[in-house]
C-alpha cells in the first residue's frame, strides 16, 4: 500500500510560515513592552522635575526707559523691573544679578553712582530659581536715565 503524501509539503509551508509569523510577532511585542518601559521611566522622572519646581521667576522692564535721579541710592531691580513669582526679599547676586549691557562683567545693583549723560545707561538684569539650578531663567534690559531732579 502506497501512502499518500500530497498534503505533507503544503502543511510543512503553512507551518513554517505560522512560526515565522509567531516568531516576528513576538519580536514586536519584546521591542513594544521595552519600549515602553523605558518611555514610562523617562515621563516619570520628567514628571517628578516638574513637580519638584516651587516657581519660576519672571521679569521685565517696567518700561523701554527708566528715569532716575542723580545722586540718589535707588535700587535698580525695584525700581525699573517687574518681577513674578519672584522671592518676597530678592538678595542681590543670589536671586538677581544686574550689569551693564556694554560690559556684562560690570555689575550694578543702585543708581547712586551713575552720572548725568546723554546716553542712556543700558542695564540687564537676570533672574533665576535657587530651587532648580544655577543658571539664572529669564533677562530683561532697560534705558536708565540720570535726570538732575525726578518731578514728583
Amino acid at each position: 500500500m502506497k501512502k499518500n503524501n500530497k498534503g505533507f509539503i503544503a502543511t510543512s509551508l503553512i507551518y513554517s510560515f505560522f512560526l515565522v509569523f509567531l516568531a516576528l510577532l513576538l519580536a514586536i511585542l519584546g521591542t513594544y513592552i521595552t519600549t515602553n518601559r523605558v518611555l514610562n521611566t523617562y515621563n516619570k522622572s520628567i514628571k517628578n522635575k516638574l513637580n519638584l519646581l516651587t516657581y519660576i521667576p519672571e521679569i521685565y522692564a517696567k518700561g523701554t526707559d527708566c528715569f532716575v535721579e542723580q545722586g540718589t541710592n535707588t535700587n535698580i531691580f525695584n525700581t525699573c523691573f517687574r518681577t513674578y513669582n519672584m522671592v518676597n526679599n530678592p538678595t542681590e547676586d543670589n536671586d538677581y544679578i544686574c550689569f551693564y549691557d556694554t560690559n556684562p562683567s560690570s555689575i550694578i545693583y543702585d543708581t547712586q553712582y551713575l552720572t548725568i549723560s546723554t546716553d542712556p545707561y543700558i542695564i540687564s538684569c537676570k533672574v533665576r530659581n535657587a530651587n532648580i539650578d544655577e543658571r539664572y531663567l529669564n533677562s530683561a534690559t532697560t534705558n536708565i536715565y540720570v535726570v538732575e531732579r525726578l518731578d514728583r
